[in-house]
């Protein structure tokens, strides 16, 4: 918005969804490298399920099961 006032531009106030997609980009994070895909709600920011510290993105509170499913043998590396 500051950016916006700044310029002094003109936007239209209403805004086309047309695709979920679309409106995805409003609610939702990516962040996607070789190898893996990470989505998630940007609540989870703000609620701080997510966090991170420099170049790590940290899930908090996750339950055991999942992460025993997602590795396997539980352990992490």
């Amino acid at each position: 918005m500051n950016f916006i006032k700044q310029k002094e531009l003109e936007v239209s106030g209403k805004i086309t969804i047309n695709r979920k997609s679309d409106f995805d980009s409003f609610v939702r994070n990516r962040v996607s490298e070789t190898g893996y895909t990470l989505v998630f709600d940007e609540s989870l920011k703000k609620n701080n399920k997510i966090t991170y510290i420099g170049n790590q993105i940290i899930i908090n509170d996750v339950p055991d099961e999942l992460i025993n499913d997602a590795f396997e043998d539980g352990k992490t590396s």
